[in-house]
């Protein structure tokens, strides 16, 4: 008897303020976020000492008469929400009225209010110690609210002595009003500690002139990208940059917000981390964890999205987090590959001979057939004449029979009107090999180079993938069948994997059979396989498979790459100028000629200033 006891008020208080306030930064997110609830545009913060001894947010928001101002500093008052059905439909940024309350309880704070709407000159003004209403009056003020807050935890000297340098407060300031600048830009921002400006950032019409007057010109002169995507459900709008290694100025611009609020969700980090794969995998920082910079704004239906899962409000439940997943990774990849589609328009334009139309014949619309012609990724070739010098490389099928719309093609590309106009497309693009390894090829005022097994590598993945998917393969048998003996590197499991999936195996070509102990039957192999290497080349794609489930990469995914890993073209193979036409014309027939399964990059290009710069001719 005796032992459990209610608590009083002023515990409660002191409770509830350890989970709102953690340091002076909290009262200013929470007082800002008051602000523009509010409707507030315009809102200034004046700290002092890292907002340890004052804090201060004025703002010209819709003001409150005495009454509510009154009721604002008693626990769980709240204008945000009324009934359970609003929790479930949250548009704001405060609703759960513990804010000022909290901050209240262990601070000396002052409230002056005054409504924008009352003909009143005259505001209130409450001031409050430890929780306690200590004074009421009226006093001149504009239309709006000031909150003071002086000596944050002067009652709780235990939590005060927790606090860190005035530097380290202030940098906590900065980043959260940051997030709330860049979310809000239609909102006028200023920042003054111990008197000093540190930024004002006026309203601007859209959030690329915000993120501009906030990090810089020289942010948006990275390899950033616009982002711009949207379904019946979702929107989602914003910037992410490349996916160079040379961004360690920004490597901490990760901004995600949603409905306007700024959120930390593993859900969210794992789809952008998804939509990059394919563009940086191979990047250092990537494969360390880290992202290129990004700052996105989602819009979401209320009822979909919980944000009361914390008191901080910076997390979110989700009802379907797959959907926002999925919705997120595609929108991040759509729009860097057509970042990409842009930064080489002007190759895949002279591989497609869209420069060259003044020299064909365009009278039945040939250059709509060209681009049909390379609008799938179908084993379909231009140069059904190269059969002889490719068939090494390349599967047989896709030199099959052309239709009659590929014949008129050849026809266009073979034939103008005046006989001394026939057009060789080596000539028209004019490739070159160096140290037959990378694929020259020049544009305007740059040189673009192309990683010749990279590329194929890209072509056999949406090759197999395709294959994977119901496209049986061609395969060749062997003379005599093959009883491979799997090496001790291996897992025992991988035999298992064969075997479970040996459906697989057959769809890319390979005709499999389980042996006894850890050995296998290999009975045909790929077409496109030309050195067997006596059947070193399936280890080597089983030993890159056990790489990559060790990942947890789906398993059709994981065995395109390995196959076209093993399988593509090498470096240091020599390739005739038909060869590498008709391996760049296959490159840019796939979904993303950029990267490799791997996410390593496919294309490079130098421009003519950088080559000047190096000879000091600028």
């Amino acid at each position: 008897m005796g032992k459990i006891k209610i608590l009083s008020e002023e515990v409660i208080n002191h409770i509830a303020a350890g989970e709102v306030v953690e340091r002076p930064a909290s009262v200013v997110k929470e007082l800002i976020e008051n602000s523009l609830d509010a409707g507030a545009d315009e809102i200034s913060v004046f700290i002092k000492q890292g907002g340890k001894n004052l804090i201060k947010v004025i703002d010209n928001g819709c003001g409150m008469d005495k009454e509510d101002a009154l009721l604002s500093i008693k626990g769980h008052s709240t204008s945000k929400i009324y009934n359970t059905d609003d929790i479930a439909n949250i548009s704001t940024l405060g609703f759960r009225g513990e804010a000022l309350p909290s901050i209240a309880s262990i601070s000396q704070m002052e409230i002056i209010t005054l409504p924008n709407d009352t003909t009143k000159k005259n505001a209130v003004k409450i001031s409050i110690a430890g929780g306690k209403i200590q004074n009421v009056q009226e006093v001149a003020a504009n239309p709006g609210t000031i909150v003071i807050v002086k000596n944050i935890f002067y009652n709780l000297p235990a939590r005060r002595k927790f606090l860190k340098s005035v530097r380290t407060e202030l940098n906590h300031i900065i980043n959260h009003i940051y997030r709330l600048a860049l979310s809000h830009h239609n909102v006028s921002f200023n920042l003054i500690h111990n008197d000093k400006e540190l930024f004002n950032y006026p309203k601007t019409i859209d959030s690329g002139q915000r993120i501009a007057e906030m990090f810089g010109k020289e942010f948006l002169m990275q390899e950033l990208t616009e982002v711009h995507n949207e379904n019946n459900i979702f929107q989602l709008t914003g910037y992410v940059a490349g996916y160079i290694e040379d961004d360690s100025k920004f490597a901490e611009y990760h901004y995600m917000f949603i409905n306007g609020r700024y959120i930390q969700n593993k859900i969210i980090y794992h789809a952008i981390r998804k939509g990059y794969e394919p563009f940086a995998k191979k990047i250092r920082a990537y494969s360390k964890g880290k992202l290129p910079p990004y700052i996105l704004f989602l819009n979401i239906p209320t009822y979909m999205a919980d944000f009361n899962v914390s008191p901080t409000k910076i997390e979110v439940r989700f009802m379907s987090g797959m959907q926002v997943h999925s919705f997120i990774e595609d929108s991040i990849s759509k729009a860097l590959l057509e970042y990409q589609n842009k930064k080489y328009q002007e190759l895949r334009k002279k591989v497609l001979r869209f420069q060259n139309e003044e020299k064909i014949d365009t009278k039945d619309n040939s250059s709509k057939k060209l681009q049909k012609a390379f609008s799938h990724t179908k084993d379909r070739k231009l140069f059904s004449s190269y059969k002889k010098d490719l068939q090494q490389i390349y599967q047989s099928n896709i030199f099959q029979k052309s239709s009659q719309e590929d014949e008129q093609i050849q026809k266009i590309l073979a034939h103008s009107e005046e006989p001394s106009q026939k057009i060789s497309e080596e000539n028209i693009i004019n490739p070159w090999q160096f140290h037959n390894t990378y694929i020259f090829v020049q544009i305007k005022d740059n040189v673009v180079i192309i990683d010749q097994h990279a590329a194929h590598e890209r072509i056999l993945y949406e090759k197999i993938l395709a294959r994977l998917e119901g496209e049986q393969g061609k395969s060749q048998k062997l003379l005599f069948p093959l009883v491979l003996d799997l090496p001790a590197h291996l897992s025992p499991i991988i035999q298992d994997l064969v075997a479970e999936n040996i459906n697989l195996f057959h769809q890319i070509g390979f005709r499999l059979k389980t042996f006894s102990g850890n050995s296998l039957i290999v009975e045909e192999i790929p077409y496109e396989i030309h050195d067997w290497h006596k059947g070193e080349v399936l280890i080597e794609i089983l030993k890159q498979l056990q790489e990559e489930q060790k990942l947890g990469h789906n398993l059709k995914e994981s065995l395109a790459k390995s196959y076209a890993c093993k399988a593509a073209i090498k470096a240091g193979k020599k390739l005739s100028k038909k060869e590498i036409i008709s391996l760049l014309n296959s490159l840019f027939a796939t979904k993303n000629p950029f990267f490799c399964p791997h996410g390593r990059p496919v294309i490079i290009q130098i421009g003519l200033n950088e080559l000047e710069k190096r000879f000091g001719r600028i």
